[in-house]
């Protein structure tokens, strides 16, 4: 049995800064959005943005599950895999990442990241201790990104109207919905 203490969005309020300043290591520009297609993508907004030509990582967030003897579990789900492969058509950078705490104060203070290369071999709920082959190191991860397709906003916006029906949708669209990181050398 594996029980979860957070969302994947409150996973995000700790993954997207370690992310951020990761990409900031090697990149001046890094902009984390979590767009909607009538903000970011839209006439007005996209005039105003100021910059064209960056590299995008798209993080998936997922959030530990703890199993009874307090191991961290994480699942990336088969949708995911469909996603990365339309990201690798754009030449767009797909992964997961889930934080390695096992409650609430740890992951206040949690500093280690399980960055995950994303394909259709997961089981259900895999133990993070296992997928050491499967975990991007840093250096893995600038490198894909800085090699990633240049893109711009109109073209991001093709993607994201491209993966829109991918993955399984409720009344409020997607179930899972990545941050999408704009990364630029100025």
């Amino acid at each position: 049995m594996a029980t979860s203490f957070i969302s994947e969005h409150s996973a995000e309020f700790i993954l997207v800064p370690a992310m951020k300043a990761l990409l900031e290591k090697k990149f001046s520009v890094v902009v984390p959005i979590f767009p909607w297609l009538s903000r970011e993508f839209g006439n007005r907004a996209k005039s105003t943005h100021g910059f064209s030509g960056f590299n995008v990582l798209a993080l998936f967030p997922r959030r530990p599950k703890i199993s009874d003897n307090d191991e961290v579990l994480v699942t990336v789900n088969g949708e995911l895999s469909v996603y990365k492969e339309i990201g690798l058509e754009h030449g767009i950078t797909v992964i997961a990442g889930c934080p390695v705490a096992t409650n609430l104060w740890e992951f206040a203070s949690c500093n280690e990241f399980a960055w995950l290369d994303i394909d259709d071999a997961y089981g259900y709920l895999e133990s993070i201790d296992s997928l050491a082959g499967k975990r991007l190191t840093d250096e893995e991860i600038l490198a894909t990104v800085s090699k990633s397709e240049v893109h711009s906003m109109d073209t991001l916006e093709a993607f994201i109207r491209d993966t829109r029906y991918v993955l399984p949708a409720g009344f409020f669209g997607t179930r899972y919905k990545p941050v999408y990181f704009l990364v630029a050398q100025h």
